[in-house]
C-alpha cells in the first residue's frame, strides 16, 4: 500500500522529508506537445475580441483593481 512507509521495490520509490514512501508514476499515454500547443493556440483564438455586455476581458481585469 503507497504511503504506508513501507519499502517499495522500485528504483523511483523515495522517501519523503515526512517519513511516508512516495512513488512516482509515469503516465501511461506520451505527452504529446504538438498537440497541446495547437489546442492553446485555438483557445487562445477562440477568445479573441469576447466581450461581456459590451466589455474586453481587459476592461473587466481594470474593473476588478
Amino acid at each position: 500500500m503507497q504511503g504506508d512507509g513501507a519499502p517499495m521495490n522500485d528504483k523511483r520509490s523515495t522517501v519523503l522529508p515526512n517519513g511516508i514512501t512516495g512513488r512516482q508514476e509515469t503516465p501511461a499515454v506520451a505527452f504529446n506537445r504538438a498537440q497541446a500547443r495547437r489546442a492553446a493556440d485555438g483557445l487562445l483564438r477562440a477568445s479573441k475580441g469576447l466581450t461581456l455586455a459590451g466589455l474586453s476581458i481587459k476592461e473587466l481585469v481594470r474593473e476588478g483593481r
